[in-house]
């Protein structure tokens, strides 16, 4: 359901001058490529966690992950074709009497339909361990997709939720 969803919202027809969101998309590429992944952040993680530090040190020093991270930051900030949520994870879906509902909506945009698709297996995933929701994922989308793109923005979402400023309370 989640993915129809979201296919939806993408394959939502927007006029010419729908809003760029810039700003706030310049803010969240910060938040989400740059800053967890920066060696000196001010986060102090073993405050979190201990060990957590140490754990983060091989993603903050590995310069092909790095140099990945910042090629999805830029193709994020790239005006894309597609109507995205932008924020499309569980504190963004609301369930009542068996019926979904997305709340919002302020950080929609034009943009990579992958960078949807990835947060949201992102947090599947981090929410069942089940590595299984990325093919499943990519398998069920209805439309066409860059899978490599979707497993990109999964792996940074799910890293940045474990040692970046967007902690998910989890051990």
């Amino acid at each position: 359901q989640l993915l129809d969803i979201i296919y939806n919202v993408h394959k939502t027809n927007v006029p010419n001058n729908y809003p760029t969101n810039v700003a706030l998309r310049k803010l969240n590429k910060h938040h989400i490529f740059v800053l967890p992944f920066s060696k000196n952040n001010g986060l102090q993680l073993d405050t979190i966690q201990d060990g957590l530090e140490e754990l983060a040190r091989p993603f903050k020093e590995n310069n092909k992950i790095i140099k990945r991270i910042n090629i999805a930051g830029n193709i994020y900030l790239d005006k894309g074709k597609s109507l995205l949520h932008g924020d499309y994870y569980p504190g963004s879906w609301m369930e009542r009497k068996d019926k979904i509902f997305i709340i919002d909506p302020e950080f929609t945009f034009l943009g990579p339909k992958e960078f949807d698709l990835g947060v949201m297996t992102g947090h599947l995933i981090l929410s069942t361990g089940e590595i299984s929701y990325l093919k499943s994922v990519c398998d069920y989308y209805p439309d066409k997709i860059n899978n490599y793109e979707v497993a990109t923005y999964c792996g940074i979402e799910m890293i940045r939720r474990l040692i970046g400023y967007a902690q998910l309370p989890m051990q």
